[in-house]
């Protein structure tokens, strides 16, 4: 309990020792700094003429005239070459300066050393006197500087030209009434720059420090309202904190409180201070190792709360239409056996090997944590949850857990039809065979799985990410559509129509898909292409555009001729061309609907 006595003594002491200082402000927190010519950032403690009232301090006003910052001093005029805010300096020179001129000499600078009132002073560290001499017999010193022939040329110096008079002057404080001349005389004393890099013996040395100007202080005028009082001058106002002086030589008896306190001061810090400090910080950070990891958890339980309600009003809404699983994140680990087998990467997320309990092998996709809100994820799940078709891929569960999010699908074996279309990598004449039939019958199955979305799913709602990767085949090369409305999750552009990218063109809807399906069938009949033209050019297996193959059946002549094809492959393939061309028409509203596909695929397949 004494130390901590001691401790609060020391607080309300420094309480004290502050509430005693005092702050004088001369100008407004708001006011902005000038700037005037080649001077930047002009502030407090000056002001240009016609600033605001309460900015600056008007003893200190300057003024911008012709681009030239200017001061008036003893109803004299001085052009402002500087301004130092480290040093508290301002340098000064007059405006009638003669640079070229080495006889030129400010005799006005002689008024102001007295300027103190005015706001500036001048000490020897800033300037030097430059002392100037009448003497009736020549002086032979190395101290004395001649200009008497300065005087002789030009006598707007007001220094002493009689006939007969040697002229000199002296720089610095070389000079004592004992060391001149009897025959001389002082004439004028006046101060200039110290540059502190000449003895000054020569006339273009002192010259140059002329040339140079003056320096004034406004350190101890404006610090003149602290009195005894330690002067600080901040960046707005002057603040004046007392003196604490304790001379070891006094008595300790004898020794002001704040002094005796200063004695005792590293006692109550080593044994109040640092013990106190040390107990407090202790139970600080006991107290948040306790707290923190007790706030985590219980905002972690109620975000997993809030999203148990939102899957249980899921599958409360979908009752018995709804039949994906909801698996934790725990269980989605075993059933990857901690995601150790990757198949590959792809829309929204990478894609896992796993196997469940009862059995069947599984691919779980992983969604990316920037893919989509709860919200939207639900959404996916509730749609998708609910699609009942042969040829559409059914999800047979979920995870929403937090951040952690997954999709579980049967795995394909065959996997996607990509692999059928597309050569493999570093390989351009590898394909994976498929026969003209099968490439017939997926291209029906694919265009059935898309009606039935756009017809009979409870949203009614284009895939917007139709492309072969979403088509997969099952061990019966029945194709299964996939990721149907993951494209509003994390959208992929593979196959887009042109109205993706032009809005000028059409809305994206239904007829979108009917683009993207035609980009598949062109991707399948160029596979047919290269298969039976190998040597065909490099520019025909290439160019597989809408308008190639629609011109193409226009003339009446067949884009490709099969090798060891039967009449029922050639009518296959053509029916692919027809239908091909037509699904991707520029305009939207020039191609069919899915529906319309799907009659002419089904007309063609009885016709076989």
């Amino acid at each position: 309990m004494p130390t901590i006595n001691f401790l609060l003594l020391l607080l309300l002491l420094g309480c004290l020792t502050i509430c005693h200082a005092k702050r004088y402000s001369f100008s407004s927190s708001s006011c902005v700094p000038s700037s005037c010519g080649k001077i930047a950032n002009i502030h407090f403690p000056f002001r240009l003429k016609g600033d605001p009232k309460d900015c600056g301090d008007p003893k200190y006003e300057l003024e911008c005239q012709n681009n030239q910052l200017i001061l008036s001093l003893k109803s004299r005029k001085y052009l402002v070459q500087s301004i130092d805010y480290e040093s508290y300096t301002i340098r000064l020179l007059d405006p009638n300066v003669e640079i070229n001129n080495p006889c030129w000499f400010p005799l006005n600078y002689n008024q102001i050393d007295d300027t103190y009132e005015d706001g500036y002073s001048s000490y020897s560290d800033l300037n030097i006197p430059l002392t100037f001499i009448n003497c009736l017999v020549p002086v032979n010193s190395s101290t004395y500087v001649d200009i008497t022939f300065c005087t002789n040329r030009n006598s707007s110096t007001s220094l002493n030209s009689s006939s007969g008079v040697h002229n000199y002057v002296v720089a610095g404080d070389r000079l004592t009434l004992s060391d001149l001349e009897p025959s001389c005389s002082i004439g004028k004393v006046i101060q200039v720059l110290n540059l502190n890099t000449t003895n000054y013996t020569s006339l273009s040395s002192i010259h140059e420090a002329v040339a140079s100007g003056i320096e004034l202080s406004w350190h101890y005028p404006l610090c003149s309202i602290c009195r005894d009082k330690e002067c600080t001058i901040e960046e707005n106002s002057v603040k004046c904190t007392p003196y604490k002086i304790c001379y070891e030589d006094t008595a300790f008896e004898d020794r002001s409180f704040l002094c005796k306190l200063d004695y005792y001061a590293p006692f109550i810090i080593f044994f109040g201070v640092v013990p106190i400090g040390g107990i407090l910080g202790l139970r600080l950070i006991c107290g948040l190792c306790c707290f923190i990891p007790l706030i985590v958890s219980k905002r972690k339980r109620r975000h997993l709360w809030a999203d148990y309600e939102m899957v249980q009003d899921l599958v409360k809404k979908g009752q018995n239409s709804f039949k994906p699983i909801h698996y934790s994140y725990s269980e989605i680990k075993k059933i990857t056996n901690n995601f150790k087998v990757k198949l590959g990467v792809g829309s929204c997320g990478s894609i896992f090997g796993g196997k469940l309990r009862s059995g069947p092998t599984v691919a779980v996709k992983m969604m990316d944590k920037t893919t989509a809100s709860s919200q939207e994820f639900l959404r996916f799940v509730a749609a998708i949850g609910r699609v009942d078709h042969a040829n559409v891929m059914p999800l047979i569960g979920f995870c929403f857990e937090g951040q952690n999010r997954a999709l579980v699908y049967d795995l394909m074996p065959n996997g996607s039809i990509q692999k059928y279309i597309s050569p493999k990598e570093g390989d351009p004449n590898s394909y994976v065979s498929l026969s003209i039939e099968n490439l017939y019958k997926i291209s029906l199955g694919v265009a059935r799985g898309i009606d039935y979305l756009h017809r009979n799913c409870d949203i009614q709602a284009p895939h917007l990410g139709f492309k072969p990767h979403n088509v997969l085949l099952d061990e019966n090369m029945v194709p299964k559509i996939s990721d149907f409305g993951l494209a509003k999750v994390c959208p992929g552009l593979s196959n887009a129509a042109p109205e993706f990218y032009y809005k000028s063109i059409g809305e994206v809807e239904h007829n979108s898909d009917v683009y993207s399906f035609g980009m598949l069938l062109v991707g399948m009949i160029n596979t047919v292409k290269k298969k039976t033209h190998s040597t065909a050019s490099p520019e025909s297996q290439n160019d597989h555009s809408s308008s190639r193959i629609h011109d193409q059946l226009v003339e009446g002549r067949d884009m490709i001729e099969i090798k060891d094809a039967t009449a029922e492959e050639k009518m296959m393939i053509k029916k692919l061309m027809e239908v091909a061309s037509i699904c991707i028409q520029m305009k939207p509203a020039d191609r069919p609907s899915m529906s319309d596909v799907v009659k002419m695929l089904e007309q063609e397949e009885g016709e076989c």
